[in-house]
């Protein structure tokens, strides 16, 4: 009987160890920062030039990068790794089968490539396919590098791109979609003026695709414009013109509130067969890299048009994102006025007076306004501010509070009735 008794309190203690290990666990993984909000570029393949404008991509807060053709350069592609690990940032590493022409890699050679870079930290993942409804191969080609991709490294995600809309046979053979949305001109449109249909629909693209890859359980990433006027001039490239600030940063975070993975700008390229970006649109894409830098953990822990005590506008109007940094315990408020947006006219609405309520429990006396050198008071954890038309703002504060994820219990008790 003596033994029987020792059992059952050698046990208890043991289950009760395991118990306090699950909550300390549980309450680690509650606590831990999701992965980034990230931005960059799409480059020129790993070359000298382009590694050597990661330090000035980095110093302006892009954290992802995604250079064309590293399978064709591979002792390139280890230094521009090198280099992007040095400046901590992530690498899609391209391997476009339609790059290939007809001749794609055996699957030797394939899995040869991933087996080399896959344990290099500064690697993202492996981009296999780069709008395939346009450029092929078909999916039963894009299934069978897919396949031997995992087999060769199944800890990284695999990606394609699409343009303006996710594609039903995708669902099978990427982790992450890239969605590539540009404001174009054509098809009898004559309306260039700022905020004209072809850049307001930006936001019915984003939301419709991520509810697509949501019904999937696939992570999305937007692909924003990235280039505009031929350098030098005002001549349009492909039917595109540059965007003004106010509408590159609408094009931008109107994905960013819905909860995309990051923003890859397309694209900074010197080839003169293709379209190339200006200086006026590598500066913008530089302001949405500082912006997007600035609230990036906020970000990947938010939820989007949920969490505050309350909004005065409704989401038709004005949707937003709102998140924790849980290391931090900063909170950020990305808010996007999109009343209007499918109008036919450019009017928008001006929102001029939108309260927001800050949930019960955060501590904030003001709250930053990123990149726009204001402060807004809070009082009683309230504040309010103005949003023209398309206007997008987003509000840094501190939280003095301990609201958020729970921390292990230290005087955990167990009942002992079992």
């Amino acid at each position: 009987m003596e033994d029987v008794v020792m059992w059952k309190l050698g046990n208890k203690a043991k289950l009760n160890q395991v118990f306090f290990l699950v909550i300390c666990i549980g309450a680690l993984l509650l606590s831990r920062p999701g992965y980034p909000l990230e931005s960059g570029w799409y480059t020129g393949g790993p070359s000298t030039q382009y590694r050597n404008n990661l330090a000035v991509y980095a110093s302006q807060g892009a954290s992802i990068m995604l250079p064309y053709n590293c399978y064709f350069d591979k002792a390139g592609t280890e230094t521009y790794l090198n280099e992007a690990a040095a400046r901590k940032m992530k690498v899609w590493v391209d391997l476009r089968l339609h790059a290939f022409g007809g001749s794609p890699p055996s699957e030797s050679n394939w899995k040869s490539f991933i087996n080399t870079f896959k344990g290099h930290t500064a690697v993202k993942g492996w981009y296999i396919a780069d709008e395939p409804e346009y450029s092929g191969p078909s999916y039963s080609v894009i299934q069978q590098y897919y396949n031997w991709t995992r087999q060769a490294d199944p800890s990284h995600p695999v990606a394609l791109a699409h343009a303006w809309t996710v594609r039903a046979d995708s669902a099978g053979v990427a982790q992450d979609i890239l969605l590539d949305v540009y404001p174009q001109w054509g098809y009898g449109d004559t309306d260039y003026n700022e905020f004209c249909s072809r850049v307001r629909e930006s936001y019915k693209w984003w939301r419709n695709a991520k509810n697509v890859t949501d019904s999937r359980g696939q992570s999305i990433w937007a692909v924003p414009l990235g280039f505009g006027y031929a350098p030098g001039t005002t001549t349009p490239q492909n039917s595109v013109r540059d965007l003004t600030d106010a509408e590159h940063k609408w094009h931008t975070h109107t994905a960013s509130v819905l909860g995309y993975k990051g923003a890859i700008f397309w694209w900074d390229m010197n080839s003169q067969g293709m379209v190339q970006t200006n200086p006026n649109m590598k500066a913008l894409a530089a302001k949405r890299f500082s912006e997007i830098s600035q609230m990036a953990s906020e970000m990947a822990n938010g939820t989007t048009n949920s969490g505050l005590a309350s909004v005065s506008a409704p989401t038709t109007k004005l949707i937003y994102r709102y998140g924790i940094n849980p290391s931090t315990n900063t909170g950020v408020i990305l808010a996007v006025n999109v009343s209007r947006y499918d109008a036919s006219d450019n009017s928008g609405e001006t929102l001029s007076s939108v309260t927001f309520t800050l949930p019960s429990g955060i501590q904030a006396s003001q709250v930053e306004v990123i990149n726009e050198n204001r402060v807004i008071p809070v009082t009683n954890g309230v504040f309010t501010d103005r949003f023209n038309r398309f206007e997008v703002h987003a509000y840094k504060f501190g939280n003095s509070s301990t609201t958020g994820a729970p921390s292990a219990p230290t005087n955990l008790r167990v009942v002992e009735n079992f």
